[in-house]
C-alpha cells in the first residue's frame, strides 16, 4: 500500500471528507485528492500535522497496517506501552497535557492519561527494585553501613507497593540466621513502624539495645516507635543517645526538635533547631540550612 492509499484509509477511518481536510490545511479539495492518489505530495512541513489529523505518528503514514487512534495523545501512550522508555512517556505526557489544556478533552482521554502514569508507576517500582537489588548484590568496596542504607530503601520501596508482609518475613527471617548483626534489629523494627504496630518495634528494639548499646539507628528507630505511642519523654532521652553516639545524623536532631514542639517546650525545641541549622552551615548545606528557618521563626513565635 503506498503513502497515498494510506491518506485516504486514514481519513475514512475518522470519518473526514477531503473538504474537511482542505481546510484544516487550507489548500483545495483537488490537493487532498492528488495526496491521496500519489500524484503529488504534501510538504514534509505538513507531515507533523497531518499525523496529529489522523491520530498517528509520521511514520504510520508510511506503515500499510497502521490503525488511526483517536488521537494523537493515545497514539504516543501505545508507543510508550510498547517501548517502555522515559523519553517516550514524556512525549505521551506533553500531548496529554496539551490536550488538556486545549478543553478539548474526554472522559476517556482523562482516563488514558491516568493509564500513562499508572504504567510509568509500574515501571518506575520495576525499575528501582532492580537496581536496589543490584546495589545489594553488587561487589563494590564500601562500607556494610551503605549496603544496609541501600536495603532500608528497598525495605521502604517494597512497604509503598503494599508488600509490607513480605518485609516483615524477610526481616524475620533474617533475624534468624544473623541476630548477631545489629543492622538486622534495624530493620525489623524499621518494617514493624512502616506497618504501623510501634508497639512490636519496641520489643525488638529493647531486644536489641541489649545487645549493641553502640548503635545510634537502634537508638533513633526506638525513639521513632516510643515517639509514635506518644511517649515523648522516652523518645527525646533515646533520640539524644543517638546523636551522642553519632553527630552526622542530623535527622536525629530534627526529630528531637520536633519532640520538643509535641511537648510544648519550644526554648528546647528552638535550641535543637538552631543547632541543627549550625550544623548544616557548618558543612556546607546552605540549602538545607535554609529550609530550617521557618522551623525556627515557628519556635520563636
Amino acid at each position: 500500500m503506498n503513502f497515498g492509499q494510506n491518506l485516504k484509509r486514514l481519513r475514512l477511518s475518522k470519518d473526514l471528507t477531503q473538504e474537511q481536510v482542505a481546510q484544516k490545511f487550507n489548500v483545495t479539495t483537488q490537493t487532498i485528492s492528488r495526496w491521496e492518489c500519489s500524484s503529488t505530495y504534501p510538504d514534509v512541513l505538513l507531515l507533523p500535522e497531518l499525523s496529529k489529523l489522523y491520530g498517528v505518528t509520521i511514520d504510520d503514514l508510511f506503515k500499510e497496517d497502521s490503525i488511526s487512534y483517536e488521537n494523537y495523545a493515545h497514539r504516543l501512550l501505545s508507543i510508550y506501552e510498547e517501548t517502555q522508555k522515559f523519553e517516550d512517556f514524556l512525549r505521551a505526557d506533553y500531548e496529554f497535557e496539551k490536550l488538556i489544556q486545549s478543553g478539548k478533552y474526554s472522559s476517556k482521554d482523562l482516563c488514558m492519561y491516568g493509564i500513562l502514569h499508572q504504567n510509568l508507576m509500574t515501571s518506575a517500582k520495576n525499575k528501582a527494585e532492580t537496581i536496589f537489588k543490584q546495589g545489594l548484590d553488587a561487589n563494590i568496596d564500601e562500607d556494610i553501613e551503605t549496603k544496609e542504607w541501600i536495603k532500608r530503601q528497598y525495605i521502604l520501596l517494597l512497604y509503598q507497593t503494599g508488600r509490607n508482609t513480605e518485609n516483615i518475613e524477610n526481616c524475620l527471617n533474617e533475624i534468624k540466621t544473623n541476630h548477631n548483626n545489629h543492622y538486622t534489629y534495624v530493620n525489623i523494627i524499621f518494617s514493624y513502624l512502616l506497618d504501623n504496630n510501634p508497639q512490636e518495634a519496641i520489643k525488638w528494639f529493647e531486644e536489641g539495645v541489649e545487645k549493641f548499646s553502640d548503635s545510634y539507628l537502634l537508638y533513633f528507630y526506638g525513639a521513632n516507635a516510643y515517639k509514635d505511642i506518644n511517649d515523648f519523654e522516652t523518645a527525646i532521652k533515646y533520640y539524644k543517645k543517638a546523636w551522642e553516639l553519632d553527630q552526622s545524623f542530623t535527622m536525629v536532631l530534627r526529630a528531637l526538635a520536633s519532640c520538643y514542639e509535641e511537648v510544648n517546650d519550644y526554648e528546647s525545641a528552638l535550641k535543637t533547631w538552631q543547632e541543627t541549622k549550625n550544623w548544616l552551615e557548618a558543612h556546607g548545606y546552605t540549602i538545607e540550612a535554609n529550609s530550617i528557618e521557618k522551623d525556627i521563626k515557628r519556635c520563636k513565635k
